[in-house]
């Protein structure tokens, strides 16, 4: 897309009376591009509306018809905290590369953080 610099220079081009030549020849590259850029970016985004819409039309489709809902899955085997070998309910990311695991209890531990971050409150 033009910047506002380069639309006032080719308005100011064109009342100048300058109607071919290099100028013109890299404003109509630059444009052309542009309209390349903006036909992938419609695709795209007709590409996801498409799956957007099977997706909801599947929704209200499985509402409408009242098929019943999938069997529950099996309750899968508890994840470990590799800090104290306790069974973890959550594990969260801390900055940079840290992670922390939230027990049942709420007792939690962290791994790879600094000094710094051992001493943050979560809220």
């Amino acid at each position: 897309m033009l910047t506002d610099k380069e639309a006032e220079e080719i308005e100011r081009k064109r009342k100048s009376g300058v109607s071919s030549g290099p100028i013109l020849l890299a404003w109509v590259d630059g444009l052309l591009a542009d309209r390349k850029e903006r036909v992938r970016q419609l695709q795209y985004l007709r590409q996801r509306l498409n799956q957007a819409f099977r997706y909801l039309d599947g929704l209200v489709r499985d509402v409408q018809t009242s098929r019943p809902r999938p069997a529950a899955v099996s309750k899968a085997k508890p994840l470990y905290c590799p800090s104290c070998g306790q069974p973890y309910a959550r594990a969260y990311g801390i900055s940079p590369d840290g992670i922390a695991y939230v027990h049942a209890g709420g007792k939690e531990c962290r791994m790879g953080t600094s000094e710094r971050d051992e001493n943050f409150s979560r809220p």
